[in-house]
């Protein structure tokens, strides 16, 4: 089975290209350089004639979408669109990772049964991207996973643990809820989603339900790095964007289709050690 992953250099890319070979594709330095928001991309992926794309580029920048909406909607719209018709056209099958931000936040343990509100330039982009791959794509999965990370790549985690290591503070947010997920452990799900043919929409974050303040908590103590975890609000932070308040998703569905199993936060750090 011959895997393609938009989007290589990224965390999710990355991890699928560790765990499956993947043939990379990127805007630069991979194996296909190509910027996934003009046409050419489609013809790229046809050429390499993967039995399974793994599309996990986006244009991620929630308040960079807010100033330049055009762009977000050229890369995480239109470049879904290329990537899901070049799947099709090759009758593979792909895999589309969305958001947890396709909810308002308003209440939170969403399951894929409810109704999509998103407040934001991004979360709009997915929403729509997602309806593209139902339209385009015989066969697909859609996952929706929260606040991605590892221990290589620059995210929240890897900053704030450079920070408490050294013996900083850090300010994390008590009002917001999410539960991270694992990049490695959602490269899992695709793996196997991708080797046993199961498609629809699953929601596929870690699990653990979590405040940012609680998370980085947890990952002081199973890392013991030291340094201060205070307390903020969001209110603090100069976010263009609108995020929700809480978009912890229920994991009844996956738990109940697939083998793998979403990890808690505290296993993710270990493994990150």
């Amino acid at each position: 089975m011959k895997y393609l992953v938009t989007g290589s250099k990224g965390q999710v890319g990355s991890a699928v290209k560790k765990k499956t070979g993947a043939v990379g594709l990127d805007r630069e330095d991979s194996d296909i350089e190509q910027d996934i928001s003009y046409p050419e991309v489609k013809e790229k992926i046809i050429e390499e004639e993967p039995d399974v794309v793994v599309h996990t580029a986006a244009f991620h920048d929630l308040d960079a979408a807010e100033e330049n909406p055009e762009k977000a909607n050229e890369v995480n719209v239109e470049g879904t669109r290329y990537v899901g018709e070049a799947a099709e056209e090759l009758d593979a099958h792909l895999i589309f990772i969305s958001t947890d931000y396709v909810f308002d936040g308003e209440r939170g343990d969403y399951s894929e049964e409810d109704e999509v509100r998103p407040i934001s330039v991004y979360a709009k982009n997915k929403v729509e991207a997602e309806e593209v791959v139902r339209e385009k794509c015989s066969k697909y999965t859609i996952l929706r996973p929260s606040v991605i990370f590892n221990g290589e790549h620059s995210n929240f985690f890897t900053w704030a643990k450079g920070e408490l290591e050294n013996g900083g503070d850090v300010a994390a947010i008590t009002d917001q809820t999410c539960c991270p997920t694992y990049a490695p452990n959602l490269a899992d799900y695709i793996k196997e989603a991708a080797e046993k043919g199961i498609t629809g929409t699953y929601h596929a974050t870690g699990d653990s339900k979590v405040t940012r303040y609680e998370s980085v908590q947890i990952m002081n103590q199973e890392l013991e790095l030291g340094g201060t975890v205070n307390r903020g609000k969001m209110e603090d932070l100069p976010w263009e964007a609108h995020r929700p308040k809480d978009s912890s998703l229920s994991l009844g569905k996956i738990k109940e289709d697939f083998e793998t199993k979403p990890l808690s936060l505290a296993e993710a750090f270990r493994r990150m050690k």
